[in-house]
């Protein structure tokens, strides 16, 4: 089974990294990139399809540069489930705004298995599939967006202690940039 993973940050990013990624990277649409990317992993062969988007819940009206796309990515029939977050709020959760295309019990959206963690790392987020090889094709029979308790995830504490250093580290580093003052001309 071929496996394809799709990576997408919101163009915006370059509001918050403009001194770090000028003139070294270039954003463009979100939507217009997966719909780009799924479609070229489905040509490479890909089974499944999976987007890992910096991005939340937006069910307004697609804007060109719309920074919370998982509720559209959902819509792509080459996109088979989607991890997400950017908005730290917990997918599939009761407090997510009720909409006829998301359910929380099974954690979907437009059917595709989704999930988003909150926020520094207080939440574990997983997708899962039930597949069936028919005709030498995988076709997903179910599948669901989730939350695993903390306690449910296996981990060793080295590797526990490792992550927690690592989000310490860049909870002072984000805490630092925040606490720089800024001015207009920064963003023009």
């Amino acid at each position: 089974m071929k496996i394809a993973y799709i990576g997408l940050v919101p163009p915006q990013t370059m509001l918050f990294n403009k001194s770090k990624l000028e003139n070294k990277i270039i954003f463009f649409d979100m939507l217009e990139s997966a719909n780009s990317a799924a479609d070229k992993a489905r040509k490479d062969g890909a089974d499944l399809v999976i987007a890992l988007s910096h991005s939340g819940i937006d069910v307004s009206p697609i804007e060109y540069g719309m920074e919370n796309v998982a509720y559209y990515l959902a819509r792509n029939p080459n996109i088979d489930g989607i991890l997400f977050g950017h908005t730290h709020e917990i997918f599939p959760s009761k407090k997510t705004i009720a909409h006829e295309n998301i359910n929380i019990e099974s954690g979907k959206i437009f059917d595709k298995p989704a999930a988003q963690p909150g926020k520094w790392g207080e939440s574990v987020s997983a997708i899962t599939f039930n597949l069936e090889k028919k005709n030498g094709q995988w076709l997903i029979k179910s599948s669901k967006g989730y939350q695993l308790e903390k306690s449910d995830v296996p981990a060793a504490e080295n590797t526990i202690k490792s992550v927690l250093s690592c989000i310490n580290d860049t909870e002072i580093d984000l805490k630092k940039d925040l606490d720089k003052e800024v001015s207009l001309d920064q963003f023009k």
